[in-house]
């Protein structure tokens, strides 16, 4: 009787444990006994498209085992990083984990690991729910002996591209229909989402940059015709995978060859006009549509802040979305932040921040200058690439009333050690004294990515969002001259 009372007991608890999706990845790294090793663990929660969407956890190990336990209540994408090393990558990006999974992964020695990681192919994977992982590995593992057969791509003619992207998918529909694990449909749906992404990745990009007259006979031959793009359109693969090849797959549609209306460039200089296509093509695919609209008009936001455009996109978005999405209120909560923190005309943030020597600088001392302001961090790589852009035009407009700052987000080490390299090396130097992001003029901004540049006129208020000097300098100077 005791014993059965134990027995129920435990059942009771474990019961308990599943529902609240407790949820664990542990791991053994051989021949690192007596290593000290950076291990990492990422996931993203697919119903979140805002920054928020990244959750970050961290250890030091030194016997070579790491063991991480989470609570999550849905499929979830999962990354592992073993001293910044990809734990299955080569092959894809993410391990998909369900609630209550318990995995474990074994890691073949630090040494074997590629210039990017260990790659999912070598990783042996045991426990609950390990099935799924099992099965994507053997996926990868097909797809991976047809791209080693691949000449090299820039060899490759559109031709060969395609009907080599068609032995891909083809490969990785035999080894998923092959693998009899205990595998949810959902899941099944989503892992092959997660790989046929990945072979739409380099065919799209191709076809975007593409003059070949039989582009549209091949799109429809091996695309449209065998209906590949349609894993994306079951249940909530897109809230996973899939966003970018479906924008693609949009484009390919409407355009005969995209390359004449500017290829990959298009979508992001006509945003309305795009999202007014995708509406056709997906009007009777809502789920897919409300991810779409919604991801295209936050990135938008997230961009540009504030402008007519901005303002026709998101009435564009109320107008066309189903408002109970669950998207929707991230898109309104981004929108209503930039109207409120950076619409046009509106004073800019009274800011007091020091410079190396300890001086501190407020933006009522620029007063009668426009002001353009570049936030950075140390390791952002395009504030790498933004630097020397910025020293162009800073040198070009030095005899105009035309100020140039830039703002490191880094502590005072860092921040020291990256001028010059991500930062303009002439440009007025200050940084948030050490309180990082929890600085209340980087918590009023509230940046969503970086670099972000922000112009201010003479009178300290906001101008805008200039064009990328790194792609656009001269709509980048039209755009300041216009507020001297």
């Amino acid at each position: 009787m005791k014993k059965l009372a134990l027995i129920s007991l435990f059942s009771f608890i474990y019961c308990i444990v599943t529902a609240q999706g407790i949820t664990k990845i542990t791991g053994t790294v051989a021949g690192a006994e007596d290593s000290i090793l950076k291990v990492t663990l990422r996931m993203s929660d697919p119903f979140l498209i805002t920054r928020e969407s990244l959750t970050t956890y961290e250890m030091e190990v030194g016997n070579g085992k790491f063991e991480f336990a989470f609570n999550i209540s849905k499929p979830t994408n999962v990354s592992v990083f073993i001293n910044d090393k990809f734990l299955v990558f080569p092959g894809v990006y993410e391990m998909l984990m369900e609630p209550s999974d318990s995995i474990h992964v074994s890691v073949p020695e630090m040494k074997t690991a590629g210039h990017f990681g260990f790659g999912i192919v070598n990783i042996g994977f045991s426990g609950r729910g390990s099935d799924k992982l099992n099965m994507t590995k053997a996926a990868t593992g097909a797809m991976l002996d047809l791209f080693n057969k691949d000449p090299k791509y820039a060899l490759q003619s559109l031709t060969y591209k395609y009907e080599s992207s068609d032995r891909k998918f083809n490969a990785i529909d035999a080894a998923l229909k092959s693998f009899k694990g205990n595998i949810s449909p959902q899941a099944r749906d989503i892992i092959k989402g997660q790989l046929y992404d990945g072979v739409f990745y380099m065919l799209f990009i191709s076809s975007l940059q593409s003059e070949n007259d039989s582009l549209r006979y091949l799109f429809n031959k091996y695309i449209v015709q065998k209906k590949r793009i349609d894993v994306f359109f079951k249940s909530n693969v897109i809230y996973y995978h899939g966003g970018a090849a479906v924008s693609d797959y949009i484009q390919l549609s409407e355009f005969k060859n995209p390359y004449y209306v500017g290829g990959d460039v298009f979508r992001q200089d006509r945003k309305l006009e795009f999202a007014k296509m995708a509406m056709k093509y997906l009007k009777d695919k809502p789920i897919v549509r409300d991810y779409q609209l919604s991801r295209q008009t936050l990135t938008y936001v997230e961009a540009k802040m504030d402008n007519p455009d901005v303002r026709k996109m998101y009435q564009f978005y109320l107008d066309q979305v189903d408002a109970r999405n669950p998207f929707f209120k991230q898109v309104k909560a981004i929108y209503d932040h930039a109207q409120s923190n950076f619409r046009t005309g509106t004073p800019f943030y009274k800011f007091a921040l020091p410079d190396s020597t300890g001086k501190i600088h407020q933006l009522a001392d620029f007063k009668g200058n426009v002001v353009v302001m570049d936030f950075w961090f140390n390791g952002c790589g395009g504030c790498k690439a933004m630097a020397p852009a910025m020293d162009e035009l800073e040198e070009e407009m030095k005899n105009e009333n035309i100020r140039f700052v830039s703002v490191g987000v880094d502590e005072r080490k860092y921040w020291l050690q990256g001028i010059g390299k991500y930062s303009g090396k002439k440009t007025l130097q200050l940084y948030t004294e050490d309180q990082e992001q929890k600085h209340p003029f980087i918590k009023h901004l509230n940046l969503y990515a970086y670099p972000q540049l922000v112009v201010v006129d003479k009178n300290g208020n906001i101008a805008g969002i200039p064009p990328d000097p790194r792609t656009d300098k001269v709509g980048f100077r039209n755009f300041v001259r216009k507020f001297m």
